[in-house]
């Protein structure tokens, strides 16, 4: 009997135990389930945020294109900014920076014509680029320039003097690009009526090319404009600081020699004793003594129109003779009385 009571109790105990394990069994089944059940809500709030998020940036990205669309047009016909003034392109302009021009730009947008706002544009898609600049300053008419207002013209002339420092200090910039700058930056300053200032472009170009002789007859012919009379010389490009003016004698030009050795390049020598002046570059030796009318070429004589003199204690040479005896090219422009002198 009390075998049958223990196997009784035992019996009873492993019920309960087995029904406390699996109620405790069906709890967790209960969480877990609850758990995914929130997991799955937010997963699903995320995405639906993501996908307004995403309609969003859709719906701005298309405005932006529709905006830049009609900027494009805008600038196409002159009207709008350059895009180099949007989303911060192009923020370099030689020294200056791209501000100036920005300015003159949104004043004229304001105030100014479609004419001015098209001359600034242009300027300022030509940002960096100074062959470009000069370019863009010297093809404007005179239609343009009238156009511009009193500050505008301040900026376009501060962008020529900008530009032409630039490419003058530029060491990679190539001859042809130096001289073209300057070209163009002296026609604009021509077509505005600055003789002084034109003048000055284009004899920095003909030194970056010194055989220009079309730029040689822009110089003249402003030098005309100005009344500026006498016999004008180059040589290599550059003027001679001659202090002593050329004279014609004879029909020939007579410069002071130190002068024209030097910019010729040519050892210049004076011998006190016998009054003679010698030229010597590469393999040619000339020599011609004060008032005499013969010359020493490599030590064989040649026969002058016109002696070396001596005038305000400055010794005068021959030019012609003495350049042509050293192998340079001489050209004269006889409607300007100009003298072009190169190797």
């Amino acid at each position: 009997m009390l075998k049958k009571l223990l196997v009784l109790v035992l019996s009873l105990a492993l019920m309960l135990t087995a029904g406390g394990m699996l109620l405790a069994a069906e709890g967790d089944q209960e969480a877990n389930s609850g758990s995914r059940t929130v997991a799955e809500d937010r997963d699903q709030e995320e995405a639906v945020q993501e996908e307004e998020t995403t309609e969003e940036e859709e719906e701005i990205e298309a405005v932006e294109e529709e905006d830049e669309i009609e900027r494009e047009d805008e600038e196409a016909e002159g009207f709008g900014p350059p895009s180099n003034l949007r989303k911060g392109k192009g923020q370099e302009f030689g020294r200056r920076g791209l501000s100036g021009l920005q300015n003159a730009f949104e004043r004229v947008s304001a105030n100014g014509s479609s004419v001015a706002q098209r001359v600034l544009s242009r300027l300022i898609e030509a940002a960096g680029d100074v062959a470009s600049i000069a370019q863009t300053l010297g093809d404007l008419t005179d239609e343009e320039l009238d156009e511009l207002d009193e500050a505008a013209e301040e900026e376009l002339e501060a962008e020529a003097e900008a530009a032409m420092e630039q490419a003058e200090e530029d060491a990679e910039l190539a001859e042809e690009d130096k001289n073209n700058t300057m070209k163009g930056i002296g026609r604009f300053y021509k077509n505005k009526g600055n003789s002084d200032d034109a003048i000055r472009a284009f004899e920095n170009a003909v030194q970056y090319s010194p055989k220009d002789i079309e730029t040689y007859r822009e110089i003249g012919e402003l030098y005309q404009t100005q009344g500026q009379e006498g016999i004008k010389t180059f040589v290599k490009g550059k003027k001679p600081n001659f202090d002593v003016q050329p004279r014609v004698e004879n029909g020939r030009t007579l410069v002071p020699f130190r002068a024209l050795g030097e910019a010729f390049d040519a050892a210049i020598g004076w011998d006190q004793d016998t009054q003679t002046v010698t030229f010597e570059k590469a393999d040619t030796v000339v020599q011609l003594s004060i008032g005499e009318l013969t010359a020493l070429v490599n030590g064989q004589e040649y026969q002058l129109d016109v002696p070396a003199f001596i005038d305000n204690g400055r010794t005068v040479v021959p030019l012609r003779f003495i350049m042509e005896a050293l192998n340079a090219n001489v050209d004269y422009l006889a409607d300007t009385q100009m003298i072009i002198i190169n190797e």
